[in-house]
């Protein structure tokens, strides 16, 4: 049978720190491979998730930075978000602003019409054509104030020719809509 001792005590004292060197390699080896590696692979992943939640929790603490803002902009425009009322009701209360804006710049109002709702995901549009005459400056007031009321009314077209050969009373036909963003409750629902 082969005895370690008896092969190393018949080399030299050279060969036998050669053979103890090339031992303590391959153990060294060895262990690298089997120890330290997977270790410091599995450092690596730690360390990955490590900065990983370092990012979500950044991202996370600006959000919260900024919870204050975002509440003040919410607040701003929450104006805009009107509670449930009927297409009906809407409708009769932009008729009933036009009107009044409209009273409001001395401009006669001959025709109003509601022409329906279109809808684009939360958003509602109810559109209104009126015919109306006045002199320029209160047809030019009207428009300005029906573009500049906190209800987000706008004008999408309009046509101005003069009632009458040389009369300073114009004739108008206007289209005008009125925007109006659903409730998160609303938009739930539909």
């Amino acid at each position: 049978m082969f005895s370690v001792n008896k092969f190393l005590a018949t080399r030299s004292k050279k060969e036998r720190a050669g053979i103890y060197l090339a031992a303590l390699f391959v153990f060294l080896a060895g262990a690298d491979r089997l120890v330290l590696d997977p270790f410091l692979a599995k450092m690596g992943q730690i360390d990955a998730a490590i900065e990983e939640h370092k990012a979500l929790i950044k991202r996370n603490s600006l959000i919260l930075a900024n919870q204050d803002n975002f509440k003040a902009e919410i607040e701003l425009y929450k104006k805009f978000i009107i509670e449930s009322v009927s297409e009906e009701e809407e409708i009769a209360s932009l008729l009933k602003e036009v009107e009044g804006v409209a009273n409001q710049s001395s401009v006669y109002v001959v025709d109003i019409k509601s022409k329906g709702v279109t809808r684009e995901g939360p958003t509602e549009r109810y559109l209104v054509d009126l015919n109306c005459e006045g002199e320029m400056e209160h047809l030019v007031r009207f428009m300005y104030l029906v573009e500049n009321t906190e209800s987000l009314l706008k004008i999408s077209k309009y046509t101005i020719m003069p009632r009458a050969k040389e009369s300073s009373i114009l004739k108008a036909t206007i289209s005008i809509y009125k925007l109006r963003t659903q409730s998160e409750e609303e938009a739930a629902s539909a």
